[in-house]
């Protein structure tokens, strides 16, 4: 390999996953490394690291070489998230090589992961234990306060409370329905009408329920719900904690209330999702589509697709353009961090892998963009993290994050 320009070609092969075993041992071979392509990885990653501080005057071809890698990677990006909401780079405000090195931590979280699928039993030196991802884990909590451990108990009819029956399925979601023999005669028992039921998930939990009325609730880690096994009257209303994503079923005459803590967002029928965790700075809820009115302090707003509200402790809401792909990446299987603080990082990561966080020293000054699948250990994200010169050991369930 003679130049940087045929090394940059050769790269570009290698993340549109088209190297030859032949090329891929050539890289190995040119950055020194045994036959390891998760070191390939780092080492790629320390590459551009390094070029921006060699590149100096007018080296042309570098440059095209560079801006071709930088395209490519983009192109990557939006492949994996499509959403023209999502603005990760400007090319006209930062250089070719400075591009490319903010653009590679994005993307290299996506192929990172993506190739080590094969080699998840591989465990850096640093970290000596590791902790697995959170999972479907749920207790529902009836009327009559018996409590159903959801992970455990077997598919089929978990309990009938009046007239209305709850299934867990094959799925793993948790199912209202009203029984054969009222579905005919259409009366509901009105003495149960009023009776709550609650789901709620651990850290490391989630879990999805349809509501009586058709709604379809994700829960996020560390959240719960709290609802009526039937709705009754003009109203639909039901109080959560923590995370969750709605997918309202439509009903003009009986609007749907969501309440948390400060906040209540009244719905007719629509997609949105509601962070409410009590150690965040704010409350924060984001509409896909349909519309909702969020009600906080005698302050209403109503929001419009791709607008996300935002309520802080001091109770001021206001309105701002929303990143979809940040605010339901969770539903979706991901961490999703754009300039993302340390603090806020570690916080998502001890709620879905359930651990204690701290910090020994001062707290470094870091933010984190990219995704990183949420299915897998935490000691890969950790590893992917350090990138940004943070240092993190696992004591047991807890993280602590080092100078």
């Amino acid at each position: 390999m003679e130049t940087k320009e045929q090394l940059c070609t050769l790269l570009i092969k290698y993340l549109d996953r088209k190297c030859t075993k032949e090329e891929i041992s050539q890289l190995l071979k040119h950055f020194e490394l045994p036959q390891n392509e998760t070191a390939l990885k780092a080492a790629i990653l320390q590459y551009f690291e390094n070029a921006e501080a060699a590149m100096q005057g007018d080296e042309r071809k570098e440059e095209i070489a560079l801006r071709e890698v930088f395209t490519k990677l983009k192109s990557e990006i939006r492949k994996y998230n499509p959403s023209s909401r999502i603005k990760y780079f400007q090319w006209f405000k930062i250089s070719a090589v400075a591009a490319v090195i903010l653009v590679l931590f994005s993307i290299s979280i996506y192929f990172f992961l993506n190739y080590q699928n094969n080699q998840s039993q591989q465990v850096s030196q640093i970290i000596k234990q590791d902790i697995k991802p959170g999972g479907n884990k749920a207790i529902l909590t009836l009327a009559n306060n018996q409590k159903i451990i959801l992970t455990d108990v077997k598919n089929g009819q978990l309990a009938q409370q009046g007239n209305i029956i709850i299934h867990k399925t094959k799925d793993g979601l948790v199912v209202y329905s009203v029984s054969a023999a009222t579905s005919q005669t259409g009366r509901v028992s009105s003495a149960k009408a009023t009776a709550y039921n609650t789901i709620s998930t651990p850290r490391g939990g989630q879990y999805q329920v349809i509501l009586p009325d058709g709604s379809h609730v994700w829960l996020n880690s560390a959240s719960s719900i709290k609802y009526p096994i039937t709705f009754a009257g003009n109203n639909r209303e039901v109080k959560i904690t923590g995370e969750a994503y709605f997918e309202v079923a439509h009903n003009a005459a009986k609007p749907f209330s969501v309440i948390t803590k400060g906040q209540t967002v009244r719905v007719l029928g629509t997609h949105f999702n509601i962070n409410a965790y009590g150690d965040e700075q704010m409350i924060k809820t984001t509409l896909l589509e349909g519309s909702v009115r969020v009600t906080a302090n005698n302050n209403i707003h109503i929001l419009k697709p791709g607008e996300q509200s935002r309520l802080t402790l001091d109770g001021d809401l206001k309105v701002n353009e929303a990143n979809l792909a940040e605010a339901v990446a969770w539903k979706n299987g991901l961490f999703y961090f754009e300039n993302t603080s340390l603090q806020n990082v570690m916080r998502q990561l001890a709620r879905w892998y359930g651990v204690e966080i701290d910090y020994e020293g001062k707290i470094p000054n870091r933010t984190f963009t990219g995704a990183i699948h949420r299915d897998v250990n935490v000691s890969e994200v950790l590893q992917i993290l350090k990138y940004t010169k943070v240092n993190f050991k696992i004591n047991g369930k807890k993280i602590v994050v080092t100078p």
